[in-house]
């Protein structure tokens, strides 16, 4: 939101689940923290949210929806998404920890190293107990704005993301 406004011709999809449910209360949830969050912009670029589980088979419909895949995570133990991403041969924005440290480099995405390393906080272990105590990276301000220049980045040179994504 710092990079794009609604006068570029940018959106941004967000699938996400809270505590990875699907349910209607869970997806306000979701919806609610999206809407708290564009409320400190201006004028956003449009936003669209979907928090349906989705069947395998329909992933690279729901993937293609986009022009470049963008993977904020701290910590992964595979990554799934951002592999079936490159076999769709999508411009990739990623972390740079991790899992991704095994497949994506320089020359196959565009990379954001994070700020530092925390201990994970506490509500991970309701997601799994193996978090207590684990190191994280955290995303601060400077790895959130290597996130808008490589989407910047991507969208100004799309033909050239391409490229580098096959």
């Amino acid at each position: 939101f710092n990079t794009f406004t609604n006068k570029d011709d940018v959106g941004l999809i967000i699938c996400a689940r809270h505590m990875g449910s699907s349910d209607s209360h869970h997806k306000s949830i979701v919806m609610k923290d999206i809407s708290e969050f564009m409320k400190n912009y201006k004028n956003p670029p449009s936003v669209y949210y979907y928090g349906d589980n989705t069947e395998i088979s329909k992933m690279p419909n729901l993937l293609k929806n986009g022009d470049c895949f963008v993977w904020a995570s701290r910590g992964e133990g595979f990554g799934l998404p951002v592999i079936e991403s490159g076999a769709l041969e999508m411009p990739i924005i990623s972390t740079f920890n991790s899992a991704m440290t095994d497949y994506l480099n320089e020359d196959n995405s565009f990379l954001v190293y994070t700020d530092q390393f925390v201990v994970a906080d506490r509500n991970l272990t309701c997601i799994s107990p193996h978090y207590v105590g684990q190191m994280f990276p955290k995303l601060g301000d400077k790895s959130i704005g290597q996130f808008g220049e490589k989407m910047k980045e991507v969208y100004a040179d799309y033909p050239k993301a391409m490229i580098k994504a096959k």
